[in-house]
Parts: structure tokens; sequence; C-alpha cells
């Protein structure tokens, strides 16, 4: 992980800008003018090198493994923002003559979120993960500020499409496979309600767990893709990662469009379609 320090600030302090009329990409030409939460710029991100294989696997399965037992249990709220404006944020905190903003460099997705713990602690973060030429199909940037809870309101109020609710259960699974030196960040996350306006709509029914594999290397992704593991949640589990045929079939599940147009038809056929290879893999 990189610690970059943010320059000195240029903007004026204030609230942020309005939203865009789409989430369309900005074409390069960003204003420095643009308003947000001043205490953000004087924040230090985390900013490291995402890479993560994402699988589909029936509700019952990692409760019959046990595997949730010894997790580390967080319930997550997020919600999503115009890419436009998350470039914005990263432009004027960030140097834009950094490695970071080579010229390839798009916003995939920006993010705000909160963390609920169990042990009663509460976490609040708006991250934005960017894609440019030098990254493999599963790799992206992510740039992570730490924020208040103040910022996280305010923030969320821009993303005025809803949220959606998810536990997520956590495992280190440090040299289980790639050596001792290997760092593998294993998530179960179960997919709880949408929110939007005061209205909740139930996606706990739908019984599935989406589950993503975080690795350090480009040789550990190369094993995971092949299937060289032991790790038996996966043998259980369809891969749905870009690089996979069934990557389609995870588009109407992903937690931004489920935030933003909750339970379609589309995402029913989805599920539909992937228990049905989920319970072909295990009878295997």
């Amino acid at each position: 992980m990189v610690l970059l320090t943010p320059n000195k600030p240029r903007l004026a302090s204030g609230e942020l800008m309005p939203l865009p009329e789409s989430d369309r990409e900005l074409d390069g030409n960003l204003s420095r003018s643009s308003r947000f939460p001043s205490d953000l710029r004087s924040t230090i991100p985390t900013i490291e090198v995402e890479r993560e294989r994402h699988y589909f696997t029936l509700i019952s399965v990692p409760d019959q493994l046990g595997v949730l037992d010894d997790s580390r249990r967080v319930r997550i709220t997020q919600s999503y923002l115009p890419r436009s404006l998350g470039r914005e944020i990263l432009l004027a905190t960030l140097d834009s003559e950094s490695a970071l903003f080579d010229k390839s460099s798009r916003v995939l997705q920006a993010r705000v979120r909160k963390s609920d713990s169990f042990d009663g602690t509460v976490a609040y973060e708006y991250t934005v993960k960017l894609k440019n030429n030098s990254h493999s199909v599963a790799e992206k940037d992510e740039v992570t500020f730490e924020i208040s809870r103040q910022e996280y309101k305010q923030m969320q109020v821009k993303a005025s499409k809803g949220s959606v609710v998810k536990d997520r259960h956590s495992f280190d699974l440090c040299g289980l496979i790639g050596g001792a030196q290997s760092r593998i960040q294993l998530e179960v996350d179960l997919p709880l309600m949408r929110e939007l306006g005061g209205r909740k709509e139930d996606l706990s029914t739908l019984g599935y767990a989406m589950i993503d594999l975080e690795v350090s290397d480009r040789a550990l992704m190369e094993q995971l893709r092949q299937g060289q593991h032991d790790i038996p949640l996966l043998h259980q589990a369809v891969d749905i990662s870009k690089d996979t045929s069934r990557r389609e079939l995870r588009e109407p599940l992903s937690w931004k469009t489920l935030a933003r147009q909750g339970v379609t038809a589309e995402a029913l056929q989805s599920v539909l379609e992937l228990k049905q290879l989920s319970e072909a893999q295990i009878a295997a």
C-alpha cells in the first residue's frame, strides 16, 4: 500500500458541487473550481492496485461449510456518485501530474460507504476506482479517503439514486496459495436491502452470496483463474469475473446496479441462471 500526501489545497472550502445531469465520463477538460468538503483535501488517502476475482454461490453454501463462524463481520451501506464528480474531486485533491493520472486513466466508480462493525465501531469512507492501459482485466487502482460522518451524509445526498446494504464476512487467507508471503483477502457478501427515499426493498430473499477474492499479485490471479487452489468455498461457487463468459450475468447483480435500480427482471434472470450453474457445480 502506498500513501500519497495531497498537494497544498488550492480551492476554496464549501459544499459539494451540484451533480451533473448524467454519469458520463468527462473529456479531460476538468475544472479545479469544484466545491467539496474542505476536510477531504487534508486527508491522506490510501492508494493501491486492486486485484480481485468475483464468484456467485448459493446462500446456504458458506453456512454449510462453516466459513462464516470465524469471520470479521461488518454491515455495509454504500451509495454511488457520478464518475465525473469522482474525477473532479480526485484532480482537486491529488497531484494530477502523478503516475496515478496518466492519460489513459478513467474513473470506473465513485462510491461512499458506511461500515458498522458488530463491535460497535463505525467507519466512513469515500472511494474512487480507476482503470488505465497498464492494468489487466481484473486490475484497477483504488483510492480511498477516510471521511467523517458529516461528510458521509453530505456526499450520500448527492448519490440520490439509492443505497445498497449488505453483510460482509472477511477472512485472511495469507499463504494458502502462492507461498507464505502472499496476501489473500476473501470476502463473502450477503445482500440485505436497497434503500431509496425512505423505502426499503428486501434483497435477502434472493438466496445468494457474492464472494470477492483480493490478492497481492498477478501470479496469484492466474492461479485462481485456472482454479489452482484448495479453497472449498470457491469449488462450490461460479466464477463471474470479467474475464469469464459469465461476466454479463454479474452486471444486473452488481452492487451499483442494485443500489440504483433495485431488483430488475434482468437481475432475477441472472439469479436463476447462476443458481442453476451453482447447483450443477455442487453436484459435480
